[in-house]
């Protein structure tokens, strides 16, 4: 197994970085952060059983390893979201040239993603090409690798797309901490507050070297962004992610993977309860789904009875300024457009020029 080679040292606990005699060093990670908790607080999947939700949605996380052409090796999480696409964070190939705004890149020779990565030497590895299939721009620390062959599914779950998290919510993180295999966060696990910052969000989750680019989840389970930066320790500051819903708003790669391959977590309990849900205001559509208002904000319901599921909405700015009510559809970069007497719902693509009318019940 091509990890092999690169974590048969695994119980160093630092993997993540062999360089040859005569190369430069490569430090993509030298603000992670494993906070004020010992490393042995990670939960370890292995120890779950298949029906655990959290061991559910490891199924799609993997390692990361990239192998440089200078002789040195530099590994990450990354998340499987569709047969042929890997989303982990873009610094792991990429280095920001301080005061320039500008990338350096790191050329790899061989790229491997290794999912089932429960143990030591075990694991399935797939090849990445290693040139990206997208690169986020400026602060959007994020990328898209592709396999050379379509990876099934089957077994698999790849997570639906969810809102930007409030100050305080609970949230997990499913990565390699320390090249380690796969372990959960959940421990004291939160988003800071504030929760975010620009195309970011911040967070107080134990991470280390090799945490880049690993999910992080909400209570329900959904998507909201990947871990990208640390910061936080026993003296205060916070870790940091780039928030899904500002990915979407530029990658329709990513958009297009979670819409066709993004699924609820079925079955399981939440280590929290949602808050509870009384809709004061309900907008019945044409097709079939509800806009509806409740003490947690806008949403729209999908299906109905047993299969209905909730996405969460965000009101956009230029709201406030009308009487009408524009919300955003982070999972397909929908927006809605209802008028001050919610009997006309209108809605476009993302930054499309033109509303189309949908009918109400």
């Amino acid at each position: 197994m091509a990890l092999v080679h690169l974590c048969a040292f695994i119980f160093l606990l630092n993997c993540v970085y062999v360089s040859s005699a005569f190369s430069e060093p490569v430090d993509t990670h030298s603000l992670e952060s494993s906070s004020s908790q010992p490393i042995d607080n990670y939960e370890q999947i292995n120890n779950m059983g298949p029906r655990d939700p959290f061991r559910r949605a490891a199924s799609s996380v993997g390692i990361i390893a990239f192998d440089l052409v200078n002789g040195s090796y530099i590994s990450c999480s990354g998340l499987l979201i569709s047969p042929t696409l890997v989303l982990t964070a873009r610094h792991c190939l990429y280095r920001s040239i301080p005061g320039t705004g500008e990338l350096e890149r790191y050329y790899a020779r061989n790229v491997t993603f290794t999912l089932d990565y429960t143990k030591p030497a075990r694991g399935l590895d797939v090849e990445l090409e290693t040139e990206p299939a997208e690169i986020g721009e400026g602060e959007l620390d994020y990328m898209l690798l592709k396999t050379k062959t379509p990876v099934s599914l089957e077994n698999r779950w790849v997570p639906n797309g969810g809102a930007d998290p409030d100050p305080k919510d609970e949230l997990y993180v499913i990565h390699f901490p320390s090249s380690l295999p796969l372990r959960l966060t959940r421990k004291d696990c939160h988003a800071a507050d504030p929760a975010l910052s620009n195309v970011n969000f911040n967070h107080l989750c134990q991470t280390a070297q090799s945490s880049s680019g690993a999910p992080f989840f909400d209570f329900s389970f959904r998507l909201i962004g990947i871990h990208t930066g640390g910061g936080f320790g026993p003296t205060g500051g916070t870790n940091q992610g780039v928030r899904l819903v500002s990915i979407l708003q530029r990658s329709s790669l990513l958009r297009t993977a979670l819409a066709q391959h993004g699924r609820a977590m079925d079955g399981f309990t939440a280590s929290i309860s949602p808050r509870p849900v009384e809709a004061t205001k309900l907008i019945k559509l044409a097709t079939g789904d509800i806009i509806a208002n409740d003490p947690n904000g806008w949403f729209r319901t999908v299906g109905s009875g047993d299969n209905s599921r909730r996405v969460d909405l965000k009101i956009q700015s230029s709201a406030a300024q009308s009487n009408e009510i524009q919300l955003w559809d982070p999972t397909q970069d929908v927006i809605y457009k209802i008028s001050p007497d919610q009997k006309s719902v209108k809605l476009k693509q993302g930054n499309a020029p033109s509303w189309s009318s949908i009918g109400v019940r």
